[in-house]
C-alpha cells in the first residue's frame, strides 16, 4: 500500500513445495490438478501435435486409484488456468513451453528400464518398448537423443585433477533419477511460474506498508511419511512456538504491566523441546540429516543411530519427544504438538 493506503501491488513467496506428489500419491489422492487439466483440456490438434495419451495410461496419475473427483470438471478448470494466465500476461509461447514440460513430466512416469547387456555390472538401458516415449520426451524438452539417453543411465563424476568419470547406473539408481528428473522439472517451472505472476502483480514504486498473509499446509501424517512431511510439520512447530510466545508470554506481560490479576496460572503445551529436537544445531534430526548425506555410505540406519545415540531414553541428552520404533530400526517417531507421526 502507498501512504493513503491504496494498493500498489503484491508478491507471492514460496517456501516448500511438495514435489514427491508429482511422483507418487497416497491411496485414492491425485496427483497435482495441473496434469488433469491439461490432458482434458487440450484441443484435439494439440493432443496430436505434443502426444497426449488419456490420463489413466500416464503411470504418475493412475497407480493412487483416483483420478477424477465427483464435481469437478477439469476441462473448465483448464479454461480458468488459461484465462488466469491470459490475465497474468503470459505469452502464447510461455504457455506452450509450460504445456510442453508438463507433458514431458507425465511421460517421463513412463519411462521403463532393463537390465544393461553387461552380466558382470549392474548396469541399466532404457527398455525398448519405452523407446517412443523416449523419442517424444526429447522432443517435448528439445533435447538431443543421445545425450539424454546417457544421462538417464550414467552419471558423471568429478575425480581429481579435474577429469570426469561416467559411471553406469543400475535399473533400481535409473528409476530413481528418473523420478528425481521429474520432481525437479516440476519445482523449477512452479518457481518460474512465480516470478512470472511477480513480474505482473509487483509495485516497482515504493511502498508504506503491507499486509503479508501466510498460507501454510496442514499437519501431515500419511501411511507414510518422509523427509517432506517432517518438513510440513516443523513449519506447523514453528508457528504453534510463535503461538504460545505470543499469546502466553506477550500477554501476560501486557497484563502484568497494566496491573491486571495474573494470579491464575495458564497452562499450555510448551513445545520448544520438539522444535529444538528438529532444528538444534549442532545436534538435531535436520542436522544430523545434513551430516549423514554428506557421508558416501550413510544409510537410513546409521542416521537413525546415530540420532537415538543423542536423543534416545536414557541418554545424556534425552528428548521425550523422538521415540525410536520398537521393531522398524529406520524408522522413528516425533510426537508432534498435534499428535505423534511414525517417520521413514
Amino acid at each position: 500500500f502507498d501512504s493513503n493506503a491504496h494498493i500498489k501491488g503484491c508478491e507471492i513467496v514460496n517456501y516448500l513445495l511438495e514435489k514427491s506428489r508429482v511422483v507418487t500419491q497416497s491411496s485414492m489422492e491425485r496427483n497435482y490438478h495441473i496434469f488433469y487439466q491439461v490432458v482434458a483440456g487440450t484441443t484435439t490438434e494439440q493432443k496430436q501435435k505434443l502426444k497426449i495419451k488419456n490420463i489413466d495410461e500416464y503411470r504418475y496419475c493412475n497407480t493412487s486409484g483416483c483420478i477424477r473427483i465427483d464435481g469437478v470438471d477439469d476441462v473448465a478448470e483448464y479454461k480458468g488456468v488459461l484465462e488466469a494466465m491470459k490475465t497474468l500476461q503470459f505469452t502464447g509461447d510461455m504457455q506452450l513451453g509450460m504445456l510442453q514440460v508438463l507433458i514431458a513430466i507425465l511421460t517421463l512416469g513412463n519411462l521403463d528400464f532393463n537390465k544393461g547387456n553387461d552380466v558382470s555390472t549392474d548396469t541399466s538401458v532404457v527398455a525398448p518398448a519405452s523407446a517412443q516415449d523416449l523419442a517424444n520426451i526429447q522432443v517435448l524438452l528439445g533435447l538431443e537423443e543421445n545425450t539424454f539417453t546417457r544421462a538417464l543411465t550414467e552419471k558423471n563424476v568429478a575425480m581429481g585433477g579435474g577429469s570426469v568419470v561416467a559411471i553406469q547406473l543400475s535399473k533400481t539408481q535409473a528409476l530413481d533419477g528418473r523420478d528425481t528428473l521429474a520432481k525437479a522439472l516440476y519445482s523449477n517451472m512452479f518457481d518460474w511460474v512465480i516470478r512470472q505472476v511477480n513480474s505482473t502483480l509487483k509495485s516497482n514504486t515504493p511502498t508504506h506498508q503491507y499486509i503479508g498473509i501466510l498460507d501454510i499446509f496442514g499437519f501431515e501424517v500419511f501411511d507414510v511419511n518422509g523427509f517432506e512431511q517432517l518438513c510440513i510439520n516443523y513449519a506447523n512447530e514453528k508457528l504453534q512456538q510463535h503461538f504460545n510466545e505470543v499469546i502466553f508470554n506477550e500477554e501476560m506481560k501486557m497484563y502484568e504491566s497494566e496491573g491486571i490479576n495474573t494470579s491464575e496460572n495458564i497452562d499450555f503445551v510448551d513445545n520448544s523441546a520438539c522444535v529444538a529436537l528438529i532444528e538444534g544445531k549442532p545436534f538435531g534430526l535436520l542436522s544430523f540429516l545434513e551430516e549423514e548425506c554428506s557421508l558416501g555410505n550413510a544409510t537410513d540406519l546409521t542416521y537413525i543411530n546415530k540420532v537415538e545415540k543423542e536423543f534416545g531414553k536414557n541418554r545424556k541428552n534425552e528428548n521425550i519427544f523422538f521415540v525410536k520404533h520398537k521393531t522398524i530400526p529406520e524408522k522413528f517417531h516425533v510426537k508432534h504438538f498435534a499428535g505423534a507421526v511414525e517417520y521413514n
